[in-house]
């Protein structure tokens, strides 16, 4: 599925800025009609992906998100949202203004913005291209540079503002295009810039980035700077952190020289940063393997104390080290802080890089999938997401991990969706998206309420399971992985269609045969008539039904995607009407909705959706026929009749993009819904029309 493609590309090139991620995370929101039903609560669970760090001359900490925008923390150890008037929630970069506290300046997804009130509110302003890199020295503190690394050939990748972002003009420059992979400013002299480029050279310019000169040689063809340090109480020493092979280089002459560390090591140095006070204490999130020798590798947050030349490991990574910053912040005493991708968020650290723990409170920056109810027990939830599975007994008001036996190393398995058994309490399964297609497991089985998890693989990525209601022991599974039938090893065919069978819960499986699937796509969603349990449903980039419980299957008349990836799926959701069994809905990819009332014989569009809006996923209130809830990368959206109309629902989801909603029926009937990197949120539900209100 996309989501795997978009986590692998964040991890190879240090959160780069991916072309379809845009139509994740939304870069331009459409306007909306005013919403009805009340304010979304968000619920956490807390941490996520945090992609930049850095503190104002208060000491109020800001943090950017991969899909929550931007979180600020007044006193180092709570946090809350600060991302009012973002034009993305995906943010690439955050800088606060080293002179003037509450001037803060993002890069985000969908450009530069401003803010004058720490991050109470937000400017976009406009830019040339799609800046990810900001700079900005103390010596001018007005004075940013922002680096696009993706702009196309009419943009100029540098641009240059001297009034603290307000306004900006492109820089003439020799700087190499589409090679920069990291951009700092010197501490002393504004106009002097230093970049990193993905070849291992390191330039430096005195010119406000005019002209660039070469002042280290390349290092390798894989080989990237990704990060710069300079020392605050020795500004003329800098240090730069390279990929593959992990070095660390340092300059003692602002620059115009530099001696290589570290040589004979594999790996990354991602982030770095140097203690205020001492300029040879040193911080890094490194994943180092030496070539040689009998030394260890060293995974995690590391700590030197002489300028780099030996490490002490101090926080052993659950995976891969994924840090996106390290900062000290020197308002705060001696805490220094860390920036975790695919993991607890924000680490802190209150004795210079020493000791670690999770400061995280309040920073609900977690991609969701979905949201499950024990049906045995209200108010248990289980949020199902990138980070694998987190547990609430008290209806979200807390989370708690419940990981074990779950893949967590080099990253965690995506976990796609949480199945509870409807007959036996604590039996839960959890389809996941393998880690490389075809290799690791895409289904797992609790018997203890997600408190242990093993594996019971079909073969492939699991993006849906549907459990027969008559016989719970058959459970049907869907999605995607290497062709059932492929001959060739390794398989080229490694993103076909893929659905199977357990006639015992899991234990064993049995592909499905009688399926016109297609070389290469993505089954979606799998599911049952709540009537007949025998009659199946399979969507995705072809729809199929069966009414046989599986044996055989034909073709429904479902548009084709107008993608031009081959691997989209024409339908994203495909949901059953509890209260009319030949009722369909379907969510195709062109932002249509589907109805079908001759079950999947036919289908014809409904009501339109406002022009931009995507529909992901819908969900059919079983309180009430014609009740309907739109997951949409622009919040939720209600129809009371049958998809004939659509408005939003609720306020404070406008700009996030909801995977899908799930409603808990049992008073006081509650929607819960999974954002793309905000965590879970609730709202009760639409109230029902009084012809239908139950007692």
């Amino acid at each position: 599925m996309p989501c795997v493609e978009v986590r692998f590309q964040l991890c190879r090139t240090g959160l780069a800025a991916v072309a379809s991620l845009a139509a994740i995370l939304g870069m331009a929101r459409p306007a909306a009609a005013a919403a009805a039903g009340g304010v979304w609560r968000p619920l956490g669970p807390d941490g996520g992906s945090v992609t930049s760090l850095d503190a104002d001359p208060a000491g109020t900490i800001y943090a950017g998100t991969v899909g929550a925008g931007i979180f600020r923390s007044r006193d180092g150890a709570s946090w809350e949202p600060a991302r009012q008037g973002l034009p993305s929630l995906y943010v690439f970069s955050v800088k606060a203004d080293p002179v003037t506290p509450g001037n803060v300046i993002a890069a985000t997804l969908g450009g530069i913005a401003i803010s004058s009130d720490g991050g109470s509110s937000w400017s976009p302003v406009p830019v040339h291209g799609l800046p990810r890199f900001l700079a900005v020295s103390p010596a001018a503190h007005r004075t940013v540079f922002a680096y696009s690394d993706i702009a196309p050939a009419n943009v100029a990748p540098l641009h240059r503002s001297d009034d603290g972002g307000a306004t900006w003009h492109a820089v003439a420059t020799d700087l190499p295009r589409n090679l920069v992979t990291a951009l700092t400013a010197d501490l002393q002299a504004p106009e002097t810039l230093y970049a990193g480029a993905g070849d291992g050279r390191i330039l430096k310019s005195t010119d406000g980035g005019a002209h660039w000169a070469v002042r280290s040689a390349p290092i390798g063809t894989f080989t990237s700077i990704f990060a710069f340090a300079i020392a605050p109480s020795q500004p003329t020493v800098i240090y730069a952190a390279a990929a593959i092979p992990g070095l660390l280089l340092e300059s003692a002459d602002s620059g115009a020289s530099w001696t290589q560390i570290h040589e004979n090591v594999f790996g990354a140095i991602g982030a770095l940063a140097v203690d205020p006070s001492v300029s040879t204490t040193l911080i890094a999130a490194a994943d180092l393997l030496p070539f040689s020798g009998t030394a260890s590798p060293l995974h995690g947050l590391l700590r030197s104390t002489d300028g780099g030349q030996t490490w002490s490991q101090q926080l052993t990574s659950r995976h891969r080290p994924l840090f996106s910053s390290v900062l000290f912040v020197p308002q705060l005493g001696s805490r220094a802080y860390a920036g975790e991708v695919f993991g607890d968020g924000i680490l802190v650290s209150s004795d210079g890089g020493a000791s670690w723990s999770p400061a995280n409170h309040g920073l609900a920056a977690q991609g969701v999938a979905g949201v499950t109810l024990d049906p045995q027990a209200q108010g248990t939830l289980y949020a199902a997401g990138d980070l694998g599975i987190a547990k609430s007994t008290d209806a979200g008001a807390s989370w708690n991990p419940a990981n074990n036996g779950l893949p967590t190393f080099p990253v965690p398995e995506q976990i796609n969706g949480v199945v509870a058994d409807p007959a036996t309490p604590g039996l839960l399964y959890a389809g996941a998206t393998q880690l490389v297609e075809g290799v690791g497991s895409g289904l797992f089985v609790s018997l203890d309420g997600a408190a242990n998890w093993a594996s019971i693989d079909p073969g492939f990525s699991v993006l849906s399971l549907a459990i027969d209601p008559r016989r719970p022991q058959w459970l049907y599974a869907v999605g995607f992985g290497p062709a059932p039938s492929c001959a060739q090893q390794p398989c080229p065919e490694t993103h076909a269609p893929r659905a199977a069978l357990s006639r015992d819960r899991g234990a064993t499986w049995t592909e499905v045969q009688r399926i016109e699937r297609p070389a290469q796509g993505t089954l979606t969603a799998v599911r049952l008539n709540p009537f007949h349990p025998q009659t199946v449903y399979a969507a995705g980039t072809r729809t199929f039904k069966s009414t046989n419980g599986g044996r055989n299957w034909q073709r429904l008349p479902v548009p084709p995607s107008t993608s031009p990836d081959p691997l989209a799926p024409a339908l994203l959701d495909l949901a059953v009407d509890p209260s009319a069994p030949f009722t369909l809905y379907g969510v195709h990819q062109n932002g249509e909705i589907l109805k079908s009332e001759d079950a999947g014989a036919t289908f014809a569009p409904v009501g339109a959706l406002p022009a931009g809006v995507m529909p992901l996923s819908l969900t059919i209130d079983p309180r009430a026929p014609g009740i309907l809830y739109l997951a949409t990368d622009s919040g939720v959206f209600l129809s009371a009749d049958a998809g004939a109309t659509w408005n939003p629902f609720g306020t404070g989801l406008e700009t996030f993009t909801v995977r899908r909603v799930t409603l808990d029926p049992r008073p006081p009937a509650t929607l819960y819904v999974a954002t793309a990197g905000g965590g879970v949120f609730s709202l009760e539900a639409a109230p029902l029309p009084s012809s239908n209100a139950t007692p």
